[in-house]
């Protein structure tokens, strides 16, 4: 007979613009909605902590060579702060907390943001969200865990060779993100984000920058405008551009290629690997939308995939 495991995912509240959270908060949703127990793991931060973490991320914008605090992102970035002082998910996500004592039946799911292994638990599987150091510049993991990752170019090899880790759980607003088919689209918007990018490979004068936008925002103003540059080469606001009607185009990093920026050609599909490959987007954007609707119905599998490896590495 099988044990009664529970699963606790090592995450923080839900920011409706960070990739990671919305990620784990899937899980833990879809987890619960296939029958497998499944929390967040939520600890409320003290305000000394919600300081540092406040002043960590305090917002400057770089203008001709000079830095300026931009008031906008500085209020977003106060609520996020703020924000984990109290639990929060996706209203239509079944993803309770849970803060108290974890035992062997407990398996955790650590992002590849965190170090170590902060809980003690005996079985700690490790989600590679993006690749292992990308954010911290840090490698800190323990022994005998298991290994997943969300998409080709964020595994690592060297820690998880088994290329059937797979973990994508895919959450498309699409209730938010679509082409409302309105008349004289013009102009262009843009992202920076993770990238820090200031190498402009577009005009941005009059360019809308959507990075401390709400999502109902940006979904207005990808359906007003005709481009969207992202450079920021892993976000998904390149996909949900494509939904709106916009033209997707995601600016190259130096030295990487098209397949190095996205080994898996059925993500690349309806987005532009610089201006010069928009007849590439143009001709596959059809593709796009049929791909994200089937990734949105392979969720389950992913679980039950997810489940099943984890039940046999652990021995539960």
């Amino acid at each position: 007979m099988m044990q009664n495991i529970t699963f606790l995912i090592y995450s923080p509240v839900f920011q409706e613009r960070s990739g990671g959270t919305i990620a784990m908060h899937a899980l833990c949703h879809h987890l619960n909605k296939n029958g497998y127990n499944s929390y967040i793991y939520f600890k409320p931060r003290v305000f000394k902590t919600i300081l540092e973490l406040f002043l960590s991320f305090l917002p400057f914008l770089k203008v001709s060579g000079k830095y300026f605090l931009d008031i906008n992102y500085l209020k977003i970035k106060l609520q996020y702060a703020l924000g984990f002082s109290f639990y929060r998910t996706l209203e239509i996500f079944d993803a309770p907390k849970y803060s108290g004592e974890i035992d062997e039946n407990f398996i955790v799911v650590y992002p590849e943001i965190v170090e170590g292994n902060p809980l003690n638990a005996k079985n700690v599987v490790r989600w590679l969200l993006h690749k292992p150091g990308y954010h911290t510049g840090k490698i800190n993991y323990g022994e005998n865990e298991l290994y997943f990752y969300y998409q080709q170019f964020f595994n690592d090899k060297s820690l998880n060779p088994d290329e059937d880790n797979l973990l994508r759980l895919v959450l498309i607003r699409k209730d938010i993100f679509y082409n409302k088919g309105l008349p004289n689209r013009k102009g262009t918007c843009y992202a920076v984000r993770k990238s820090k990018r200031t190498d402009f490979q577009h005009d941005v004068t009059g360019s809308i920058l959507i990075d401390n936008l709400s999502l109902e925002q940006v979904a207005e103003v990808f359906n007003k405008c005709e481009y969207f540059y992202s450079y920021d080469t892993k976000t998904s606001y390149s996909r949900y551009a494509v939904l709106c009607g916009c033209k997707s185009i995601v600016v190259p990093e130096k030295g990487v290629t098209k397949e190095e920026w996205q080994p898996e050609e059925y993500l690349r599909y309806g987005i532009a690997y610089g201006i010069e490959d928009m007849e590439y987007a143009e001709k596959t954007k059809h593709l796009a939308i049929e791909n994200m609707n089937r990734m949105e119905e392979e969720n389950d599998l992913m679980v039950k995939n997810f489940v099943q490896k984890c039940r046999s590495f652990f021995h539960l």
